[in-house]
Parts: structure tokens; sequence; C-alpha cells
């Protein structure tokens, strides 16, 4: 419920160019009043709670309370949940995508007030889908800081134990099954690392799950209304990314399934459908199709993403995806393994893989990052364990119809191949976060782990998890361990060089301009860069609401006029073009210069301050 209305209150207000402090007190007024409505006319099914009499921990506690070692699975989920917590809280956010295109085009619509297509070379901050900046817009309005957006990921990172073990369980997976992987599915590294993050992809696991979860407990009568909230999942998912649009295909499946209670009432579902349409990616592809023609909003393919062979997208994505499955929680020399896992590619099958996926690459770092990781070495150990020490489950009854769990197995494969057909990105892994749950389906539908083998395999499945501790103590996004001091004892050894400069630009990413910035006079209100695709713009925004930023492509035309800005900011050989023009040396001079490092692997660059004579 507050996802649509988020969504759907940043839809409205941006379109009439009302997006301020006032429209969204009211509307937040609204809101409440309309759910207490609801509650009291107990429509949302909250009341009475007799549907969470017997919650999924306690239907367990009569089988394990004489196995306590069972239970330090789900001590290791609270352990991270812990640390993740203090990680959002004791860091600012430094996910790149939200640093360098998510958060700037939020402050981009409040500045003007309205949602409107920015002139600016980063294109992704017009045609990627909005639905988690809707989500943190209010926050940035009221509070104008960015450091409480990581609570919308660690709560959904809460839910998905719980979800996890309704859905495997309404798709008939065994109870036993279903308690063992609502713990260790989480401690995916993707799942873990982006728990105290800004990025959007973990979260949406939460709509992949619920989206069919309410289908699969829905019914013709008191439970309708599930129906419903199984359209808003759906639409919520595809509203948040692009990628996540073949997930639709498991939901449809779930509905076919439960065809026989809905459609007798299927104009009921149509006011859901509707509102479903608004907070879906249907909005974005209009304007995508609307201001750059094609509803991608990338016609000439400019990002590389998409693939023009499918057999090389499927052939390219099942490559990454394999390599980054191993990657351990601590990688001393990173670049061996992948130059030896590129150099395992035969010669004239990668050149013919590199011409059709051209962002394709094997790479692995020092430690799983939160911009690749997917599930990691631990939860892949646990799912081979499981099949290896499992037994396959009794096959389906002749003449019956085979269980949910096939269906949306095979639904969710399905929309694996779609994507890997379709999809070109390095951020395979990473990008599947909400794929992995129903892809689980179909191994854990056909093996099942005897209670016996349980109770022996128990340690080596939490050793297998446990390391994901490690992973998220050792993130660099978020080390939750005296770095500093390490980085000090190493001192300038060699070998360590690569690893000193990835945590020393992570923990200053989220002030990586304060060098330039503090140049600039006092009552600077807007600032110009000439920036390529991918440049840290939300930086230069502090503070937020404070100052605007406005952007000009570094191969800007000169018969083409610059946005107006107070001071400018320029790459040392785009600055040294620059002066070589007369126009532009009698009306700017060089207030400073200095060495910022953005990206690790592209290193340091020099940057020169342009003040007006």
């Amino acid at each position: 419920m507050v996802s649509t209305w988020a969504t759907l209150t940043g839809w409205a207000l941006g379109a009439t160019g009302h997006l301020n402090p006032t429209t969204y007190a009211w509307s937040v007024v609204v809101f409440i009043l309309v759910l207490v409505f609801l509650c009291f006319k107990n429509r949302l099914g909250l009341l009475p709670i007799r549907r969470w009499r017997r919650p999924f921990l306690l239907q367990q506690r009569s089988q394990h309370s004489r196995q306590g070692y069972l239970f330090w699975i789900p001590s290791l989920f609270v352990l991270v949940v812990f640390l993740s917590l203090g990680g959002g809280l004791f860091f600012p956010p430094s996910n790149y995508d939200a640093l360098s295109y998510r958060i700037p085009r939020m402050l981009h619509w409040l500045e003007a007030g309205r949602w409107h297509w920015i002139s600016t070379p980063n294109a992704r901050q017009n045609f990627s889908a909005p639905g988690c900046e809707w989500l943190m817009l209010p926050q940035m309005l009221f509070l104008k800081s960015d450091r409480t957006f990581f609570v919308l990921n660690w709560l959904s990172f809460l839910l998905l134990p719980g979800l996890i073990f309704r859905t495997f369980r309404l798709a008939g997976i065994g109870q036993k099954t279903c308690w063992w992987w609502m713990w260790l599915l989480p401690l995916g590294y993707g799942y873990v690392l982006q728990s105290g993050s800004i990025g959007n992809d973990a979260y949406a696991t939460v709509y992949a799950l619920a989206s069919v979860c309410f289908v699969l407990s829905a019914t013709g009568k008191e439970r309708f209304l599930d129906f419903n909230l199984g359209i808003l999942s759906v639409a919520l998912l595809t509203g948040t990314k692009g990628s996540n649009l073949p997930l639709a295909l498991p939901w449809l499946v779930a509905m076919g399934l439960r065809y026989k209670h809905w459609t007798p009432r299927f104009l009921q579902l149509l006011p859901a459908v509707a509102l479903g349409l608004v907070v879906s990616y249907a909005p974005t592809a209009l304007l995508n199709q609307h201001f750059s023609g094609s509803w991608t909003g990338d016609p000439m393919n400019e990002t590389k993403a998409a693939v023009t062979n499918p057999l090389a997208g499927v052939m390219g994505n099942a490559l990454m995806l394999g390599f980054s499955s191993v990657q351990p929680p601590l990688l001393v020399s990173p670049s061996r393994v992948n130059d030896l896992a590129s150099h395992c590619l035969p010669p004239p099958f990668a050149n013919w893989l590199l011409e059709r996926f051209p962002r394709f690459v094997l790479k692995m770092g020092e430690v799983p990052m939160e911009e690749s990781a997917g599930l990691g070495l631990g939860v892949i150990a646990c799912l081979a364990l499981w099949i290896l020490l499992g037994r396959p489950a009794a096959g389906f009854r002749s003449g019956s119809l085979a269980p949910p769990w096939f269906f949306l197995g095979l639904a969710g494969l399905a929309s694996l191949f779609f994507y890997m057909a379709k999809m070109g990105s390095e951020s395979t892994a990473r990008l599947l976060l909400p794929y992995y749950p129903l892809l689980l389906l179909l191994p854990l539908g056909f093996w099942r782990l005897p209670s016996r083998m349980a109770r022996r395999g128990a340690p080596a499945f939490f050793l297998f998890a446990a390391p994901v501790i490690l992973g998220l103590i050792a993130s660099p996004a978020r080390p939750l361990f005296p770095v500093e001091k390490l980085l000090t004892m190493i001192g300038k050894d060699p070998r360590f060089s690569r690893l000193r400069v990835v945590y020393e630009t992570y923990g200053h990413r989220a002030r990586c301009w304060d060098p330039l910035l503090g140049l600039l006079p006092p009552g600077i209100q807007t600032l110009g860069i000439f920036s390529h695709e991918d440049d840290l713009e939300a930086p230069l925004w502090k503070p937020y609401c404070g100052r605007q930023v406005v952007c000009a492509n570094e191969n800007h035309r000169s018969t083409h006029p610059l946005p107006w800005a107070q001071a400018w900011l320029a790459r040392r050989p785009i600055a040294q073009k620059l002066q070589s023009s007369p126009q532009w040396d009698r009306c700017w001079r060089v207030a400073g210069s200095s060495s910022i490092t953005q990206k690790a692997s592209v290193g340091p660059e020099e940057w020169v301050l342009f003040l007006p004579r």
C-alpha cells in the first residue's frame, strides 16, 4: 500500500507540477485517512489477525525445540540484520548508480517542481524506471538528506524470510524445506550487501514474491482482495526496473492456476488493473517513446545493454552468472583469476561473443561488491549440498495436475531465458536478484532433505552460509572494521595497492568533490559540469535542495548555448580545450584544480574549477 501510494503520488504530482512539501504533506494526510478507513471497514484483511495466529517460526517450534543448533541459521540472519543496520546508519550512501543518476534526477525534478525530461549526458536519468525514486523522494523532500534511504532496503530484507516461507508453502513445497530456505536464501551476497544500501535490485524481490504469494492465497470470497494486491505487486515490480518485466510471467501463471476464483468476478479486478498500469513500467515506456522514439529510451542502443543475438546473450549471461556464483568472500589476487578465466575462452568464441555482447566481462573483485553480487558461493554451496544429501521427491500422481511449484518454476526459468536473450549487462548476477526465489522452486520441489540428513548437514549449511558475515563486514561501501588502521599496517605493499584504492574510493565517494566545492565562493547557487554519461552528480548538489547542478556534454558544440551557471567543472583535457577558446577565456578564469577519484577502476582524474572573471 505504501509503495502504491508513493508511486501514484509521485507520478500525479510530478505530472501536474506540484512536487513540493505542501502537496506531499496533504497527500500523506489523505493516505493515512484512507488507510484508517479501510482498516476500520476491515477491507485490507488486517482485522482480525486470525490469519497470522500461527506464525511460520512458531510452527517449527515443536519440531525443532530439541534441536537447538538448527536455530544457528536464523541467528545468523538476525546478526546480518543488525550489522546491515549499523552499516546503513554509520556510513553515507555510496552506491554508484544512485549517486550518478537516481538521486540526481530526483533533485532535478524537485528543483523544477515537476517531472520533466532532463537535459543531461547521463540518459539513464530519463529512461530508467523511477519506482524506487518515488519511494525515496518524500524523504528527500522533508529531510533534505539521503541518510535514511537505506531503510527501504533494510525493511525489505526483514520481510524476505516470511515471504519466502509463505510463497514456497503455497506453491506446494514441503514445510521443512520452506523453513530451511527462508533463512538460507536471504543470506545470498546480493541481498545482504544491499540490505544496508540504496541499490534498487534486492528490494524488488519482495514485489516478485508478493505478486505470486497474494494470488496463490486468494479465494473467490473472503480473500478475493488478494488478487488485487497481487496485481499491484507485479505492477510495482516492473515499475522498479525494466529488467524485471519478464517476471510478469510467473504472476500470469499463478493467475492461470487460480482462474476459477477470479474469472466469475473479473470486473472487480479492473480498478486494480487500472491503478497497476499507473504504478508499473507503462508510464516510463510511454514517456520514453514520446521523447526518444523507443519504449526503452535508448533507440540507438548507446548503452550497449540490448543484445543483438539471443544465442550470444544466453551464453554470455550464463558464463557471467556462473563465474560470479563462485565469488568467495575474500580473494587476495582477483586479477590472476580474471585473467585465467578470460584465457580459458577460445579467442574465436570470445571475439564472436564480444561483437554481439559488448558488455560481456568475467570479473571478480577482492570482496563481493553490491554493484555486482548475486547469490554468492555460500548459497550455491548450500543448494549443491541440499541436492547431494537429499532424495528425489515423490513423483506426480497419475492423472492429477502438477503442483504449483512446477509451473511457477518453469515460468521463472522461462523469464530467466527471456532476460538472458535480450539483456546484455555486466551486472547480470545483481539484476537477477528478484528472479532467484522463483528459480529455486524447481530444485527444491524435486529434491527433499530427510530429517536425519538435515540434522547431519546442519553444521555444514551453517559453515557455508556464515562467510557472508565476512563479506558484509569487509564491504568497501560500509566496512565494519577499522579499515584505516588496517591500511596503515599494510603500508605501501604493492600487492595490496588495489585493495587500498578500492577502500579509499568507496570511503570518499559521498564527498569526493569536496576539494573543489570548498573553493566555491559563498552564494554560488548554480554549478555546471562538463560531464560524460556516468559522473557522480549527486555529491555536487550538497547541501541537497540548496544548490542546483546543470550538465553539459563533454563534446559540447560551441554553436550550442550552454546552460546558465555561476561556476563550471571540467576534466583537465576538456578544460584545456575550453581555455583555447577566446570567448571562453574572456569570461572564465581557473579558480583551482584537484585530483578526483570516482571509480577505483578508472583512478584519479584531474578536474578544473572555473569561476567568472
